[in-house]
């Protein structure tokens, strides 16, 4: 037993032994003395949990804070993606102030708004950036939570490691304190976050690639088997919401639904073929700007020049004399030198032996050939500047009847692609300055030993509805007088093998009774159906467009208008840009390091 306690026993024992009155009073002056310790150890525990609570509450909140600090930082990440990826000292530099000029100019907004007032945005978007990256002595500021509120807490960041798109997460250091100004409770704490930065599939998956992409959504009451999309990355500017995007899109792009039925019962497409419903494309639209960049990297770029042949398409060549005139003059100089020089082939823009190359873009005139300068299809491969050695012959042209076909038996390829088998396809690019109207030719995707082919008309005019373009393999045509007589490019051809980019198109009407068989990329181009025939015209490959709406007239309404015959691989194009190209993701990880006061962290 306590000492202490032993010998109070003791006295209040001999108290006891001398007077009853002596006992009751000690024994009531050690209750009270007991009672006084219980009651400040009671005060002195209570104090201490108060303590305790308040501090639990002061670290929760000032946690909260941190919190709500990572919720914005996320906000602003998710809102200009590509900050994700800089460091936090660039983000007010030159490149940033660009990449938000050009988000604000390609958004659905941006349509309505005028160039003051895009600047406008520019400059707010700048300002919110800086507000969270402001410096003093070499750190970062404390920011307010509610600027109206200090008692609300404030957050710095402290540091930002970027992200790599889908390979390395951005990590963020956030420090945050919740009662400014109380030390006792201003718990502050120290949170590191790992954010990911998500890259979008550029992949279109087989089978899924778009028929018929029209930027704007209005006019068509069409027959379509193809899939169909619409808008650029997800957004059609002229609806509001997903569910009137639908609307949209099944009242004005699809049209009559027994498009399938139709082109199956014309042969068009095998039975059982199925698409896609109508979408809003995740993908960025191939505009104007995509063609010119496509033109500069496999054309300028590589050296390529394409073959004129503005004046061999005049609209009826056998009454045209001065291309009959030049026609047999050519024949006859050519004839004559031939004659002198032992088969010595003459240079000719343009032009060659077919087993030769006629220089373009870095290959060698000659039998062998070589290629020159190069670029990159994406998913179709490589591609080459100049023709060929390794090019076959066309088909004679004999079997050409008194068509105009090309490639004509004079033509070199302008370049060549090796394509994802290992094959070698040869192309033709052509240049027509001028309308297509009441042009009529034939086109051979087949060369006469049975090899693909891609011919290209780079075209900077319209679309006629009188014009006829047949598209055909290596077909006997010279029982053949008319166009719309010739088979269609069916077996080892490739309807998308011919192409139209349309550089300053802005119509192009399709001939009701004849269809188009080939690729149209004419992005700023409305397109149409023009009389109505037997109800078997209309476009059977791949078509890119502004807009498919009735700018050329009365509409068939038999048969199947659009039907889709080719995948994106067999373009030779670059897969689209997903929109957003990256997303950021939420927290992946958050964890609490140690806090350390700073010389400069008093907000």
């Amino acid at each position: 037993m306590n000492t202490r306690y032993t010998e109070t026993f003791l006295f209040l024992s001999r108290l006891s032994r001398r007077s009853n009155k002596g006992f009751a009073l000690g024994f009531v002056l050690c209750v009270g003395v007991l009672m006084a310790g219980t009651g400040a150890v009671m005060l002195f525990r209570s104090s201490s949990e108060t303590e305790k609570i308040a501090a639990h509450e002061a670290t929760a909140k000032g946690k909260t804070t941190g919190e709500v600090a990572i919720a914005r930082m996320q906000y602003l990440l998710g809102k200009y993606p590509f900050l994700a990826e800089m460091d936090m000292d660039d983000w007010q530099n030159a490149d940033v102030e660009a990449q938000i000029q050009e988000q604000i100019t390609n958004s659905c907004e941006a349509q309505t708004l005028t160039p003051e007032q895009i600047n406008t945005k520019v400059n707010s978007s700048k300002t919110e950036i800086a507000g969270y990256i402001q410096k003093s002595s070499g750190e970062y500021e404390w920011l307010e939570m509610n600027p109206s509120n200090s008692n609300e807490g404030q957050f710095r960041f402290v540091a930002f490691e970027p992200a790599i798109a889908g390979q390395q997460m951005a990590e963020l250091t956030i420090e945050a304190k919740a009662n400014v100004g109380n030390d006792l409770k201003e718990a502050p704490s120290r949170l590191v976050v790992t954010i990911p930065l998500n890259q979008n599939e550029a992949e279109i998956a087989e089978g899924a690639s778009p028929g018929l992409w029209l930027q704007n959504g209005s006019g068509l009451d069409d027959i379509v088997a193809a899939n169909v999309w619409i808008g650029s990355g997800g957004d059609d500017c002229s609806v509001t919401d997903d569910a009137a995007k639908v609307a949209e899109i099944n009242t004005k792009v699809l049209g009559d639904k027994g498009g399938v039925q139709e082109a199956i019962k014309d042969g068009e497409l095998t039975a059982g073929t199925t698409f896609e419903p109508p979408q809003v494309a995740e993908h960025k639209f191939p505009d104007e700007t995509v063609l010119s960049e496509t033109y500069a990297e496999q054309i300028t770029d590589a050296g390529v020049t394409p073959i004129d042949i503005t004046l061999a398409l005049a609209s009826d060549p056998d009454n045209n004399p001065l291309s009959t005139i030049a026609s047999r003059v050519n024949k006859f100089v050519d004839k004559t030198f031939t004659n002198m020089l032992g088969g010595v082939a003459l240079a000719r823009p343009g032009r060659g032996n077919s087993n030769g190359n006629n220089g373009n873009g870095g290959g060698s005139t000659g039998g062998g050939g070589s290629t020159g300068g190069g670029g990159s299809t994406g998913g179709g491969g490589s591609t080459s500047g100049g023709g060929s050695g390794s090019c076959g012959t066309q088909v004679d042209a004999t079997k050409n009847g008194s068509l105009n076909v090309f490639p004509r038996s004079g033509d070199t390829a302008t370049r060549t692609q090796i394509l994802d088998d290992g094959t070698t396809l040869c192309i033709y690019d052509y240049k027509v300055d001028k309308n297509l109207g009441s042009v009529q030719a034939a086109i051979r995707t087949v060369d006469a030993s049975g090899n693909r082919q891609r011919v290209i008309f780079h075209l900077y005019g319209d679309i006629d509805k009188n014009t006829e373009i047949a598209h055909v393999g290596n077909d006997d045509l010279s029982g053949v007088s008319k166009i719309k007589d010739t088979p269609n490019c069916t077996g080892s051809c490739k309807p998308v093998d011919f192409q139209v980019w349309g550089h300053e198109t802005t119509s192009a009407c399709m001939n009701g009774n004849k269809k188009f068989h080939g690729f149209l990329w004419a992005p700023q181009a409305d397109i149409g159906m023009m009389g109505t025939g037997n109800g078997k015209g209309g476009l059977n490959g791949v078509a890119f467009v502004k807009t498919w709406n009735q700018t050329c007239g009365s509409n068939s309404k038999s048969g199947a208008h659009v039907v889709q015959t080719g995948e994106w691989e067999d373009l030779g194009l670059e897969t689209p840009e997903p929109t957003p190209p990256m997303t950021v993701g939420q927290p992946a990880s958050v964890k609490t390091e140690q806090y350390y006061q700073s010389s400069s962290s008093d907000g």
